[in-house]
Formats: structure tokens, sequence, C-alpha cells
């Protein structure tokens, strides 16, 4: 198994590059955004996800830890395979996807190539209680460092967007203002405030 790949790009294709690491080429899927910024010349490191499909084995490159977690979380949602993985990350980072996530965002995932609105509420349904602490812990903490949403919270944003406002913008909003014992009327007249300013 490998761990990560140090070595100098020799070829760049559009989805893929060519690493050279000690005089051994290996091809590494990165992804279309990767490519587009890579020079042949750099030296890079790559964190990589190995997946076996019958005949053929695929090294998947990610610049980071955190990247590669988010690509084996995403895989294991029925409908997205390695191909539908990258372009969410291409499209969203981390801490975008935690938050459309969390937020129940379904049509923010649209945006992604190839993300219908089934697929995207599949990825919201199976991820939703599963997301490790580690990829969420920037995006849904209390000052307190308690992470959030609670129950009041809920029910504040669900108040929120039956008045006609955007899911996520709700939820950001109410991550920044809540405090941990807020009933969700106060939550929801504090967010009111800010919504109307």
């Amino acid at each position: 198994m490998i761990g990560y790949l140090k070595g100098t790009i020799i070829a760049i294709e559009s989805a893929h590059i060519t690493l050279n690491v000690n005089d051994v080429g290996y091809i590494i899927y990165c992804g279309e955004k990767y490519c587009a910024l890579a020079n042949q010349g750099d030296e890079a490191i790559f964190y990589i996800e190995t997946l076996m499909r019958e005949s053929e084995i695929h090294l998947y490159g990610f610049a980071t830890m955190q990247e590669k977690q988010w690509f084996k979380l995403l895989c294991k949602v029925q409908g997205v395979g390695a191909k539908m993985a990258m372009a969410l990350l291409a499209q969203f980072d981390g801490i975008m996807l935690a938050k459309m996530i969390i937020a129940q965002d379904g049509k923010s995932l649209t945006q992604a190539v190839g993300v219908g609105a089934k697929l995207a509420q599949r990825i919201i349904h199976e991820l939703h209680d599963k997301l490790p602490a580690s990829l969420v812990l920037d995006v849904n903490t209390h000052a307190d460092g308690k992470l959030a949403p609670s129950a009041e919270f809920d029910i504040a944003l669900s108040g929120l967007i039956q008045l006609g406002f955007a899911r996520q913008k709700c939820y950001e909003i109410l991550l920044q203002i809540g405090e941990k014992d807020d009933s969700a009327d106060l939550l929801i007249k504090k967010a009111l405030q800010k919504l109307s300013t």
C-alpha cells in the first residue's frame, strides 16, 4: 500500500499527472483543477488512495490528508464513484462540503459537474451523521468549542427557511450569532436582525 509519493512532475494530462519518483513514473489522478495549476518540472507530494478495479489499479493523489479523507468518505456514498468524488473536490473544499452537508444544502451541491438533485440529497442523507469531527471541527462549533447544531438551532434554521431565506445563508448566520443556551425564538430574532442589514 502506498501512503504518499514525492517526486517531479514530468507530464500533465487533463485529469492526471505522471510523477517521476526515483526514475519510476507513476500516473496519479489528481483532478482537472490541480492539473490546470501544475507545471512540468514541479516538485510535488501526493497522499495516495489506491483503487483496484478488475484488472486496473488507479492511484488518486491529494495535496492534504483531509482531501484524501473526503475522497474516501464520498466514495462510500451509493452512486458516487471516484470520478464523481474528484469532481466534488474540484468544485468545493472540505469546509464548503461540510457546511453544505450539515446545513442539508443540496442545491449548492448540484453545482458540481454531474451531481443532480437526487444524488445531492443522497450524499447529504448518507453523510450527515457520519462526518468525523476532524473534518467539521472548523465548521460547526460554537465559541465554547461544542459541536452545533442543537435542537433549538435546527428549529431556528427551519423557521428561517420557511420565511423564505436561503438555507446556507441562514446556517452560517446562526453559527455566527448563536450561543449554547439560546432558544429557537431568540436565534430567529438575532438572525432576522442580521438578515435585514
